[in-house]
C-alpha cells in the first residue's frame, strides 16, 4: 500500500488510523489526539488505539467548512 501522503481520500480505507488521517488532514499525529480528546473530531476508541470512519469524517469536514465560511462565523 502506498503511503497516506500519496492517496486520495477515495483511496483511503473506511476505517483509518490516527497516522492516515493526520497526513489527509495535514496536521501532526498530536493534534490529531488533542481534537479526539476534546471530542472535536469524530473517533472510536478500540482498546487502546483510535480509528476514524471516514464517511463520518467526510461529514465532520464539510459541517467545519460549512460552519467556518457562514456569515455567523466572520
Amino acid at each position: 500500500m502506498a503511503t497516506p501522503s500519496k492517496l486520495c481520500w477515495e483511496e483511503m480505507p473506511d476505517v483509518m488510523t490516527v497516522p492516515e488521517v493526520a497526513c489527509m488532514l495535514r496536521v501532526s499525529t498530536d493534534h490529531l489526539y488533542d481534537l479526539a480528546a476534546q471530542a472535536k473530531i469524530p473517533c472510536l476508541r478500540v482498546g487502546r488505539v483510535l480509528r476514524f470512519s471516514k464517511p463520518q469524517l467526510l461529514q465532520w469536514m464539510q459541517r467545519e467548512m460549512s460552519r467556518e465560511s457562514s456569515p455567523d462565523s466572520l
